[in-house]
């Protein structure tokens, strides 16, 4: 309660919808001991991740590129990465999280069990939408739709643990009365929970930068329309979920390896400073602008129309000062003569007999993710985004083309610097290149 909602600049939440959890995965042979960490967040930043590995790793000996930290990329969750003035991170939630992660995670390493391991994929076409595609052509003419299940077994074969991987933003929500929420992959889980019990049940995002949760006429509303599409989508999900991990068969015999890369994420060039200077100016004028705005915060139940301009003031405010602050940052850049030309990133790749996660700190298209799918060598592969920190959207060369406007300037709101369009490109090589050279 009344931690700041991140994800657009919603402000501080006011209650409950349901509660956020992490999820502990550690799988361990004779070789190695792989530590998988889900969590009911947006995200994290690189310091951060640092700081939880190094814990576990002091804690149970594992080494920290052994040790992958995801986050469903919730928007209806705490602010725990930045967001330039969507969200501000309260220091004190995250160093108790910090504890409860490695706390966790101690307490699985104490908890283990002998177990078998197995994988499938179902398909789920009717709960998310390509948001580029529905602006520009205002029709979907790609998702992904694959459900990755992982299913793990007890020696008695009863269901101990189900990890899915889908690809779409957790936005079902969204701000829906600045409640906090799971979102759909939540309700997903409870689903599955409903039915099996005792049994943990994990989330991880797929390749879901573009992608948006079903209906998109609703998106973003946070009406009890949303609500109900909420428990819809996580309902499908779940459903499918527990469909394909039925029948999934098990075996004993595991083989784990970790991979990782560090990779260059090409930059382009800075606007003009003309540009940057016309931009802060508007940025100046929206402040100007916000004092005679409302502040009033409405109920779900106002309507659609009303609810957009809840806190109308408060957003207008922030938008622009990480507007202004974006274009001064900018200007620094341009007067200091040494454009930065690179950004890095880690791709980390998780080898369990056939299959691969390939964990990539970023959202990325699902264009990418399909492609990497395609020319991968194993029989599965889960494209885990949101992964050990953000480097922000990855959008692919075709969004730059058709000029979406929002993926691919979010680096005003991630950073400094946009994407060169060849950043699709190295992405995907880097990656085919880690998992297809084991």
């Amino acid at each position: 309660m009344g931690l700041e909602i991140s994800g657009y600049s919603f402000g501080s939440s006011r209650g409950i919808l349901d509660e956020l959890y992490a999820k502990i995965l550690l799988l361990e042979n004779e070789n190695e001991t792989i530590v998988i960490i889900t969590t009911d967040l947006i995200g994290f930043d690189f310091d951060y991740v640092d700081r939880i590995r190094e814990g576990i790793r002091n804690a149970i000996g594992v080494s920290k590129d052994h040790i992958l930290l995801s986050a469903s990329h919730t928007h209806s969750g705490p602010a725990t990465y930045f967001l330039r003035k969507w969200g501000d991170i309260d220091e004190d939630y995250m160093n108790c999280l910090e504890k409860k992660l490695i706390g966790a995670t101690v307490w699985a390493s104490q908890d283990l069990t002998q177990a078998e391991i197995g994988f499938g994929r179902g398909s789920v076409d009717n709960i998310s939408n390509n948001r580029v595609e529905r602006w520009k052509y205002q029709e979907d003419r790609s998702i992904d739709p694959e459900v990755g299940v992982i299913k793990i077994v007890n020696e008695k074969g009863i269901m101990r643990a189900v990890l899915m991987n889908f690809s779409c933003h957790p936005t079902s929500l969204h701000s829906y009365g600045n409640l906090i929420s799971a979102d759909y992959p939540g309700f997903a889980r409870r689903t599955i929970e409903k039915v099996k019990g005792e049994v943990c049940v994990a989330f991880t995002q797929g390749a879901g930068g573009d992608i948006t949760p079903d209906p998109f006429d609703y998106l973003y509303h946070g009406t009890p329309e949303n609500l109900k599409f909420f428990k819809r989508n996580g309902t499908i999900l779940g459903c499918e979920t527990l469909k394909v991990a039925e029948k999934i068969e098990t075996t004993s015999e595991v083989e784990l390896w970790v991979k990782t890369r560090n990779v260059q994420l090409p930059l382009s060039k800075l606007p003009d400073k003309e540009f940057l200077e016309k931009t802060r100016q508007e940025g100046m004028d929206s402040l100007k602008q916000a004092a005679s705005l409302k502040n009033e915060f409405l109920p779900p139940t106002s309507g659609r129309v009303a609810i957009m301009r809840n806190l109308q003031r408060y957003k207008t405010v922030k938008n622009a000062e990480a507007l202004i602050e974006w274009a001064e940052l900018a200007l620094k850049e341009i007067e200091s003569g040494e454009p930065k030309k690179y950004i890095s990133m880690e791709i980390q790749a998780i080898g369990i007999n056939d299959l691969v996660l390939v964990c990539i700190p970023a959202e990325v298209f699902h264009e990418i993710g399909l492609t990497i799918k395609k020319k991968s060598k194993f029989q599965y592969t889960h494209i885990v985004s949101i992964a050990n920190g953000m480097v922000g959207y990855i959008p692919t060369e075709n969004a730059y083309e058709i000029e979406y406007p929002y993926e691919t300037k979010m680096r005003r709101v991630y950073g400094v610097y946009p994407f060169s369009t060849d950043v699709e490109k190295v992405t995907i090589e880097s990656a085919l290149h880690l998992i297809n050279s084991t």
